[in-house]
């Protein structure tokens, strides 16, 4: 019984490609600086779904199932960690 492997920068941003347009338009652009990437000033980790990370001050934690299969709610759960509240509804 093992979790899941660390996802790599590579796999984090082909998940974060399909919506980095809706990101934007709402005022939160992804960024990427060497290994990491960002959005609002703050780090974005996308993590296996199996994962349950530890809340960290200036990050961002996204499960790769929420990525892949509800791409509305990831939006909306970046959207609101970044300070921007929930808008992709409005």
């Amino acid at each position: 019984n093992e979790l899941a492997p660390e996802i790599t920068s590579e796999d984090q941003l082909r998940y974060l490609r399909p919506i980095e347009g809706v990101l934007a338009k709402k005022g939160c652009p992804i960024s990427i600086e060497g290994e990491n990437v960002h959005v609002a000033g703050k780090t974005l980790v996308v993590h296996p779904a199996m994962w349950n990370p530890t809340p960290k001050k200036g990050t961002i934690f996204v499960g790769d199932a929420l990525l892949k299969y509800c791409k509305p709610l990831a939006c909306d759960h970046i959207l609101e960690g970044a300070g921007k509240g929930s808008r992709l509804f409005d």
